[in-house]
């Protein structure tokens, strides 16, 4: 039986320190697979990079990827999608859930309440409004994959970790984790640092992620302390790719992510 319901890529951030969308920023096409092979240019725009990195998830498990980006309407070529045109399909927007006043900002513009109203969006999608379906009731115990477009971990690689953390880990923690861990996310050891948008949500959240909302409650961590999670130690080869807000911080992880990519193909 599939885990897994989706991939969200989160890439609605305002961006403000970077100077522009995230989701548009240049990042070298150093992925060397079948998809890779089919694009032309030499360069992608991160969002591009993170279709890329879930079509293999999300083939694997026959499950959609949904971009969330608050209404902005970013676009990605379609040679992204390699030689498999069905694919076109399983990609589209997801729309954020947006309780009361959370949902107009200056000009009349459609505004989200931040990551978790799109992570709640997702999973209304997924039907889980209606509690008392056989829809919700069937997915309630799988999990959305989350990912934020501030990072260059790619979904194939967080899912693989996360998943195998899920699988095979229990008798190493001291706190069991198993089919009903409600969230799994990475964490920094070194750094002491939390990314709990690079992680798997599962989706009985769905009706206690709405009244979060409807409180007109934002905080990520907030929410998390209140549902209890796990997280997983991030890999030293990911830490520099976990999360960029300025130029230079993007820059030194291309940086990084070029120089891994020159590692591999030796």
């Amino acid at each position: 039986m599939s885990v897994l319901v989706g991939v969200l890529i989160l890439a609605g951030g305002e961006s403000t320190r970077m100077g522009r969308p995230k989701a548009l920023l240049a990042v070298p096409n150093l992925v060397s697979n079948s998809i890779s092979n089919s694009i032309k240019d030499s360069e992608q725009t991160l969002l591009e990079f993170h279709i890329r990195h879930a079509l293999p998830v999300a083939r694997a498990y026959d499950v959609p990827i949904w971009i969330a980006d608050n209404g902005k309407g970013f676009t990605w070529r379609d040679d992204v999608l390699g030689d498999t045109c069905d694919d076109r399909a399983n990609i589209s927007y997801s729309q954020d859930y947006l309780p009361n006043e959370h949902s107009q900002s200056k000009g009349g513009q459609s505004k989200g309440a931040g990551a978790l109203s799109a992570i709640c969006g997702a999973m209304s999608a997924l039907g889980l409004h209606d509690t008392d379906s056989d829809t919700s009731k069937c997915l309630s115990s799988k999990y959305l994959l989350v990912l934020s477009c501030d990072s260059l971990v790619g979904a194939d690689s967080l899912f693989e970790l996360l998943n195998d953390k899920r699988l095979n880990d229990n008798r190493l923690s001291d706190k069991r984790l198993d089919e009903t861990t409600p969230v799994l996310y990475v964490k920094s050891q070194a750094q002491h640092k939390d990314y709990p948008l690079l992680g798997l949500y599962r989706c009985e959240l769905f009706a206690r992620l709405c009244a979060y909302l409807e409180r007109g409650e934002r905080s990520v961590m907030k929410f998390l302390a209140s549902v209890g999670v796990h997280s997983v130690p991030l890999p030293n080869d990911l830490q520099s790719l976990a999360n960029f807000n300025t130029p230079d911080e993007f820059y030194q992880a291309v940086q990084v992510l070029n120089n891994q990519s020159k590692c591999q193909t030796k």
